[in-house]
């Protein structure tokens, strides 16, 4: 069992990995890449798209844990994955309806995604588990700033305009990665919901103090 909940944490990061090197990749260049659109009906905007993801987060939070209890954490990340996914491949053919549904589907599957990662991560771990665990998944995390980035740079740094075959090049190469990462949440293992969270919440006591 232990074995299990170990190889999901490092199944867990590298599916978020892979998942957010799309997504923070998509977010960072989005706005440049509308700016050098050819299609003259487009009139969306890449920083209206990420105040509405952002906007629906924040409200969704507060029903996402309902969501996840009905589905189920494994599967909710599984469907927010693809619909991260769905968000990215939508640049490769931008359309303003399609990139504000997206955004509003995306800012929804954000809060989901989420709510599940911290319950299967609370699963898979212990009062002796949870700290190296957490610490494990976000430094796969944060990977996707270097690798997501780093391509964009390599592909891109000696371009001066954006070309229609060159953004939709990248923007299926990036939706192929974040359905690899949904691949990957496809591969976690079910564990037996053991009542680890008394035990967790009883290390985290003392801190309380503090407060």
């Amino acid at each position: 069992m232990g074995d299990c909940r170990v190889g999901n944490i490092y199944l867990l990061g590298v599916g978020f990995m892979l998942i957010f090197t799309a997504f923070t990749t998509c977010g960072n260049i989005e706005q440049t890449v509308i700016r050098t659109l050819t299609n003259t009906s487009f009139s969306g905007s890449g920083y209206d798209s990420l105040a509405i993801i952002y906007g629906v987060f924040s409200a969704s939070n507060l029903i996402a844990p309902s969501v996840v209890t009905v589905v189920g954490p494994k599967m909710s990340m599984i469907l927010s994955g693809v619909v991260y996914s769905g968000y990215v491949i939508s640049f490769s053919k931008p359309m303003t309806w399609s990139l504000y549904i997206a955004s509003t589907l995306i800012g929804f599957a954000a809060a989901v995604l989420w709510t599940a990662q911290g319950t299967f991560l609370v699963m898979n771990s212990d009062s002796a588990t949870i700290n190296r665990n957490t610490g494990t998944f976000w430094a796969l995390l944060q990977c996707s700033m270097l690798f997501g980035n780093l391509y964009v740079y390599l592909q891109w740094r000696e371009v001066m305009t954006i070309s229609d075959n060159d953004r939709r090049t990248l923007f299926i190469v990036l939706s192929v990665i974040s359905l690899a990462g949904t691949a990957v949440l496809v591969t976690l293992k079910d564990t037996k919901h053991a009542d680890n969270s008394r035990q967790i919440f009883d290390t985290l006591l003392p801190s309380q103090t503090l407060f």
